[in-house]
């Protein structure tokens, strides 16, 4: 994740400022149902990847056994899924042009045209 974010910020002109640029985001659940086929967004914190190592290398996430958990009482700040979503709809996260082109190029398989 930390190589993507990288090169996406390489390929980032500047010229649509964003709040962040980087593609990867990690989402910590609540504990509920897996429903197949659903499109709604889960409930849970949505977090930048440096935010969430920050977090998780920190003594918030320090569980009474050495264990390693974030519970939302304890994390001070992250984006709720209503506040994540019309943030990524309005351009305010994520990539756009050549990242974007190069975060599909790593995901999506090629397509032959034969």
């Amino acid at each position: 994740m930390a190589m993507v974010d990288k090169e996406c910020e390489q390929l980032d002109d500047g010229s649509d400022p964003r709040l962040v640029t980087a593609p990867s985001m990690v989402q910590l659940c609540r504990n509920m149902p897996f429903v197949m086929g659903s499109t709604a967004l889960t409930p849970g914190m949505y977090l930048t990847r440096p935010h969430f190592k920050a977090l998780v290398d920190s003594s918030i996430a320090r569980g009474s056994h050495g264990d390693r958990r974030l519970r939302e009482s304890d994390v001070p700040r992250y984006l709720n899924y209503t506040t994540f979503a019309t943030l990524l709809k309005d351009g305010w996260l994520g990539t756009r042009d050549a990242s974007s082109n190069y975060v599909i190029d790593l995901v999506l398989p090629p397509r032959s045209f034969t």
